[in-house]
């Protein structure tokens, strides 16, 4: 999955340095989209909830959702 996005804002899940591992598609690939049922426009406030991480879980939690939960600090809120 390519993007020819040209517009990012502050707050992309996928595309901004946020994390601490950096920007999560050149971490996870397009794959962690697929495996989030996310799109690539996902904003970081889509995988919080009432001010807590609200990653995946069954099936979804796969080895790389695992590794990306596991990565981010649970102090870490993106703004």
């Amino acid at each position: 999955m390519h993007s020819n996005r040209s517009r990012r804002c502050a707050d992309d899940l996928w595309y901004d340095w946020w994390h601490p591992v950096g920007p999560l598609i050149q971490v996870f690939f397009a794959c962690i989209i697929h495996l989030f049922r996310s799109s690539e426009n996902a904003k970081a406030s889509s995988v919080i909830h009432n001010g807590a991480w609200a990653w995946p879980t069954g099936r979804r939690y796969t080895g790389e959702v695992v590794q990306l939960v596991t990565a981010t600090p649970p102090s870490l809120v993106p703004v």
